[in-house]
C-alpha cells in the first residue's frame, strides 16, 4: 500500500510546488447558448388537464429533447384536428380525478 502513495513522488510526502497565479481578474469562457434556449422554451411543468376535483398528480416525463406536447401527441401535428394527445384525450378518460401534469 505504501508505494501506492509514495508513486510519482521523489520522497516519501513530497509535493510538487503549486504555481501562483500573479493574475487578478480571470476571463470567463465565452459561452454560447444554442438557439432553443434563447427563444421562448418552455421550462418546468406544464398543466395538461386539471381534472374534476383532483386527488392525484400524475408526470409525464418526456425525453431531454423532447417537448411536452408533441411527445404525447399522435397523428398530424399538436394543432390538427386529427391528433390525439395520448395524456389529455385518452389518460383523463380512465382517470378524472387526477391533475395531469408534463
Amino acid at each position: 500500500m505504501r508505494r501506492l502513495f509514495q508513486f510519482g513522488s521523489k520522497k516519501h510526502g513530497a509535493r510538487a510546488p503549486v504555481k501562483q497565479s500573479t493574475s487578478s481578474t480571470v476571463a470567463a469562457p465565452a459561452v454560447s447558448l444554442p438557439a432553443q434556449a434563447t427563444g421562448a422554451v418552455l421550462q418546468g411543468l406544464q398543466v395538461v388537464c386539471e381534472g374534476t376535483d383532483p386527488v392525484i398528480d400524475i408526470v409525464a416525463v418526456h425525453s431531454l429533447n423532447g417537448h411536452c406536447e408533441k411527445t404525447w401527441t399522435a397523428g398530424s401535428g399538436v394543432d390538427s384536428v386529427d391528433s390525439v394527445n395520448w395524456l389529455r384525450d385518452l389518460l383523463l378518460q380512465d382517470l378524472p380525478n387526477a391533475r395531469i401534469l408534463c
